[in-house]
């Protein structure tokens, strides 16, 4: 996914005027058709083959009549009329004429304004991806199959033609008639479904594993091989939840399937366009199903491959010891291992090389494996929807979180990178509650405001500062990324070496700029710790201060650093915020007594006050010492 997203995609040709629409506002929706009763909306960009090719929408017929009853009058099948309507889209059907083939050739019970309405939907939401992705008209034509070819007429060309026509029995049961699809459908070479994670995958060509958009789509399928019509759809539901069964592996995505005997860690696995590299041993194996990789890169494994033009312009970007930092965590984000639970932040002047460097990384793992969420997307219901797959999770522009949504997207990036299990919910799929494999990056000229009074979010990251900008330059060339990912072989080489640095040392190498760069950082995102910065003086001991007299001192200070109302904490939050920030520190809340024969003081204990107040200026006033 590139830097933009849906949120801030340009409509150039006047679409929807930078409108996203959601099904929770039926009735915008409705006003917006009847202002374009023309239907001159946009769809996007055109498709490569162009729009409504006849072979396409034959195609769509068949799909949508393989389809006919799924839908009754549930909010769901609203919802299905959708995924009906992306689908057409795909194979490059546009809107007007994707409404007219669902109510012709689906029939689902609803009016045409409502069905006109929900496709509208589907196409204005997907205007940012590129349409006709299936479409035939890309392909070689295939002949169609009738009753009078013989038993090999899908063949073509020595080629298993896919989906074909299997003369279903109606006396054998579903489980019968799944097996009997699920053989002729890896016979034909098109590859053995498997069932992860409450979705659908077929292995590939490439031997790599393609997940289902939903199940509607292997519905569809088993349709095609049906041209008698002998299978009514509960059938075909009923083979599919046989084939949930019978295909159903616990393994999730970068994980063995089926593990030869002696398999090596997968936490070692590397992917690679020619083949698997075993970190451990540096054996390259081949490609063959049996390890779970959705997709590979786009090049080869070249152990004699270099980076010049790569390693010339990190010195030009990064200081020694950050370009070291940024190479190790480049090989820890190409193998399945997230135990060091950091995060990378790419802070700094714009057209200083951030951008370049992220997709360079989004290069080396492979496009298919790296999701890239806006941070406040990160916060939204379906905000880890598609990220079980993904090795590296970006998050472009990562400037402000909205005051609403900190706290969820900074619960969200202390589960990922701290490896805990979180729920993942998904449109049309159950939610699933699981560890993520991603490594998070964070792209900013400056870092998002978390408001992170426990500093544990600041301990994980690697601050990487770009302080130089080419912004304006006229020597600025705009082929580098291209001429950089030529050198994809060699990066990769310095990567790994990166990473046997890191697994021999164990941790990061961290130098001095990013260690200022984290500790300044740290007070930025804990107000608690800048206070105790600026007006404390922290010992651990017997010193102590009233509750009272701390939480006056620390609304006068909140004004002369001007910190929005929102921002002010009230008793009990600064009290946690102060305890979070200072407790590793031997600062303690409670009543204690300060003497033997003393009187119990409730407050804080470890702390002193480096000011005190005047009451005749009303003003705090450092002490003398």
């Amino acid at each position: 996914m590139s830097k933009s997203s849906s949120h801030d995609f340009e409509l150039t040709n006047g679409a929807n005027d930078g409108f996203i629409p959601t099904r929770d506002d039926p009735k915008i929706l409705r006003a917006r058709i009847q202002k374009d009763p023309t239907r001159s909306r946009w769809y996007g960009v055109t498709p490569e083959a162009g729009w409504d090719n006849p072979a396409d929408i034959d195609e769509a017929k068949d799909y949508l009549e393989g389809l006919s009853g799924i839908c009754r009058r549930s909010n769901d099948d609203l919802e299905q009329i959708e995924e009906m309507a992306l689908h057409l889209r795909d194979l490059g059907i546009s809107e007007r004429t994707a409404a007219d083939l669902i109510q012709t050739y689906n029939r689902p019970p609803f009016p045409k304004a409502r069905i006109e309405l929900h496709v509208w939907i589907a196409f204005e939401q997907r205007a940012y991806n590129q349409p006709g992705k299936r479409s035939l008209a890309l392909l070689e034509p295939r002949r169609k199959w009738t009753p009078a070819d013989d038993d090999d007429s899908w063949l073509e060309g020595g080629l298993k033609v896919w989906p074909r026509p299997l003369h279903y029995d109606k006396a054998r049961s579903d489980t019968e008639l799944a097996d009997e699809f699920r053989r002729a459908r890896e016979e034909s070479g098109h590859g053995r479904l498997l069932y992860s994670a409450g979705q659908f995958f077929s292995l590939t060509e490439s031997r790599t594993w393609h997940a289902l958009a939903d199940e509607v789509e292997l519905a569809a399928e088993i349709r095609k091989t049906d041209p008698e019509l002998t299978l009514s759809t509960r059938r075909i539901n009923n083979m599919i939840e046989e084939l949930r069964v019978s295909q159903f592996s616990q393994a999730m995505p970068f994980e063995w399937i089926d593990a030869p005997h002696d398999a090596p860690e997968s936490h070692n696995l590397i992917l690679f366009r020619n083949g698997i590299l075993d970190f451990a041993t540096g054996k390259l194996m081949p490609h063959d199903g049996s390890f779970f990789a959705t997709a590979t890169p786009e090049y080869d494994f070249d152990p004699e491959a270099t980076c010049p033009l790569w390693e010339g312009k990190l010195s030009e970007w990064l200081d020694e010891s950050q370009a070291q930092t940024l190479q190790e965590f480049f090989g820890y984000s190409l193998v399945n291992d997230t135990s060091l639970h950091v995060i990378l932040a790419l802070i700094g002047a714009p057209r200083g090389g951030k951008s370049t460097v992220a997709d360079l990384l989004t290069r080396l793992r492979g496009r298919e494996h790296v999701a890239s969420i806006i941070i406040d997307d990160l916060a939204g219901p379906f905000g880890l929807e598609g990220t079980l797959d993904k090795g590296i999770l970006i998050v472009p522009d990562a400037s402000e979180a909205a005051p609403g949504k900190r706290s969820v997207v900074l619960n969200r990036l202390k589960c990922i990178s701290g490896g805990d299990a979180l729920p993942v919910n998904r449109k049309n799929l159950r939610h699933i509650f699981a560890k993520l494999p991603c490594r998070i990056v964070m792209i900013g000229n400056r870092h998002p405001k978390l408001l992170d009074d426990s500093g544990a979010l600041n301990k994980r990251e690697l601050v990487i500062t770009f302080t130089r900008s080419w912004f304006g330059r006229a020597d600025l060339d705009p082929h580098l990324g291209d001429k950089l990912a030529a050198e994809l072989p060699g990066i990769a080489n310095w990567a790994l070496a990166g990473l046997r640095r890191l697994r021999k040392n164990g941790r990061f190498t961290v130098g001095r700029r990013a260690k200022e760069a984290a500790k300044d950082l740290e007070r930025a995102q804990s107000p608690a710790l800048r206070f105790a910065g600026d007006c404390l003086r922290v010992t651990g001991g017997k010193e102590f201060v009233d509750a009272d007299t701390l939480y006056r001192r620390y609304l006068a200070w909140t004004g002369d650093e001007n910190l929005s109302a929102r921002e002010t904490q009230n008793r009990t939050d600064f009290r946690a915020a102060l305890l979070s920030a200072l407790m590793a520190q031997g600062v303690r809340h409670r009543q204690e007594r300060a003497t033997n024969r003393g009187d119990r003081k409730f407050g804080w204990w470890g702390i002193a006050l480096i000011d005190k107040y005047d009451e005749d200026t009303g003003q705090w006033e450092k002490e003398i010492v």
